[in-house]
């Protein structure tokens, strides 16, 4: 095995092209320059995979992650669009007439879509680890398409399931690619909720998809052409291309943003507060020029938006025009991400809160699972006082507990905390958790460090972790056959630990 990872040399198989454009007319142009280290660029893409909200992620060992920039939405929307299950429904609910695609979207969410628990709810948030309240804080985590795709496969009540936040994120793609133009539909957030805004013939609506088991029984209608939130105030407003942000009350946002002309930004402002009612803008209650003057562009964001609509998709079956609609999607986004000594954008975290294995930087799923919530909790309550102790019982307790399946595509990985939801994940998805798990357990007085663990990936997309152990390397086996062992007779892709991609065992 050794000899055989140390004649690995691989090239970055990606190579990110960055796409320029100019700046729409009015828009205020930005001078704003970062230089960014591997290491940096690993922190910036783990909370696209990760997903916390700012005060309210903990590890026990390793403490909190950077807010979200600028917001979850903006990278939400284009990962929802690569999903292949969100893009055959919008073929499914795809109308000529905009209105009957809206309706038909209604239609959809009450019979298919389902909001949980809040994830404000610490108590019920399906993403904190087992008997954790009291001892971390639970994290506020944002569900992409593919993992509601995963937990509606849990509860059979549903075919997709998430919090206000990843619903309203999946309509806004579903719309986007029905052929609504990102001045027409967005996720809005006020504090505590986030909801969508869509305009039809200049006419705007309110659309929550929050209460659809009450939306079922018929006691309330999702779709309004008015809502009173009157005694509330916009926090910001978001889609593929846009970012906006007033000032929440937790003030987790440094600045104020806006990235639309003047022009339009007065057109979609009133249009809204007049369909909620006129809520605030902000917690400063802007008067809308006021906040233009303060505002700048918001220095990650790229300012284009999704070219393709379900109209481009070819194939014979509903299944293969959702695949090449996806795969369009994917390329797109590909084509446009950012990576290296360029500001990430929205593009190149949406690839990694897609869960792609083979991205620029893999090291920063390692990084993510340190921080996950399930592993934390896990190493806090079983750390053994020997080395090899923390090695059986974590390959143990993964093998018992999560079941040897693929969840996700070949080329994805699923966040630690979704496999043991869903109870079942590929070896590969295995691996990365049983990563994170010894990372927050004690070696010798201190935690497990990366250069004593790394993923391995073989070319038929499994995994194993390697160990070191009293100066010897084993690799845990997720698969058939024994937990442990002492070498490995497989091709293999790369390896990768939090720090290193590629990295060559000793």
């Amino acid at each position: 095995m050794t000899k055989k990872l140390s004649a690995i040399i691989l090239v970055c198989t990606f190579l990110f092209s960055v796409y320029t454009t100019s700046p729409i007319l009015g828009m205020r142009t930005s001078n704003t320059t970062r230089n960014y280290s591997d290491s940096d660029l690993i922190q910036e893409f783990t909370w696209a995979v990760t997903r916390y909200d700012e005060g309210y992620n903990y590890s026990k060992n390793f403490g909190r992650l950077e807010y979200p920039k600028p917001s979850w939405g903006v990278v939400l929307v284009p990962t929802d669009m690569m999903c292949p299950e969100l893009c055959k429904v919008a073929l499914q609910v795809y109308h000529k007439d905009k209105m009957d695609t809206v309706n038909a979207l209604v239609d959809f969410l009450e019979i298919n879509m389902q909001h949980i628990y809040p994830a404000m709810n610490p108590i019920k948030n399906e993403w904190g680890p087992p008997g954790a309240i009291g001892v971390m804080e639970t994290p506020w985590r944002k569900e992409a398409a593919h993992e509601m795709f995963q937990l509606g496969k849990k509860w059979p009540f549903a075919n997709f399931i998430g919090d206000c936040y990843g619903l309203a994120s999946f309509y806004t793609a579903v719309l986007r690619l029905c052929g609504f133009s990102p001045e027409e539909v967005f996720n809005v957030a006020v504090p505590g909720h986030v909801f969508n805004i869509v305009k039809v013939e200049d006419k705007w609506y309110h659309l929550d998809g929050s209460s659809t088991k009450l939306a079922w029984l018929g006691l309330i209608n999702p779709l309004n052409e008015q809502q009173n939130m009157s005694n509330t105030s916009l926090s910001f407003i978001e889609n593929d291309r846009y970012f906006l942000n007033f000032g929440d009350p937790w003030n987790m946002i440094d600045g104020y943003f806006n990235n639309m002309d003047n022009d339009t930004l007065h057109n979609i402002i009133e249009g809204i507060l007049q369909t909620l009612e006129k809520p605030s803008l902000g917690v400063k209650s802007w008067d809308l020029d006021d906040f233009i003057n303060n505002s700048k562009p918001h220095p990650d964001m790229l300012n284009i938006g999704l070219p393709y609509t379900v109209k481009n998709a070819t194939g014979d079956t509903m299944d293969e025009k959702a695949e090449m609609l996806a795969t369009m999607n994917y390329d797109f986004i590909r084509s446009n991400a950012a990576f290296e000594n360029n500001t990430p954008n929205q593009y190149s975290r949406a690839l990694y809160a897609y869960n792609l294995i083979d991205v620029e930087y893999p090291q920063v799923y390692a990084n993510a699972a340190k921080y996950a919530p399930i592993t934390s909790w896990y190493a806090d309550k079983i750390d053994a006082i020997a080395p090899f102790g923390d090695i059986i019982r974590t390959v143990i307790w993964i093998r018992m507990n999560i079941r040897t399946r693929q969840m996700l595509n070949i080329n994805q990985v699923a966040y630690p905390d979704l496999s043991y939801i869903i109870g079942k994940g590929s070896t590969l998805d295995q691996s990365v958790m049983a990563y994170g798990a010894l990372r927050n357990m004690k070696k010798d007085g201190y935690f497990w460090q990366p250069d004593d663990l790394f993923v391995v990936v073989t070319k038929d997309k499994q995994g194993y972790l390697a160990v070191k152990n009293s100066d010897k390397w084993i690799y845990l086996n997720f698969g058939l056959g024994r937990p442990i062992l002492s070498k490995l007779n497989k091709d293999i892709s790369f390896v990768f630990n939090e720090q290193n991609k590629f990295a060559l065992l000793p």
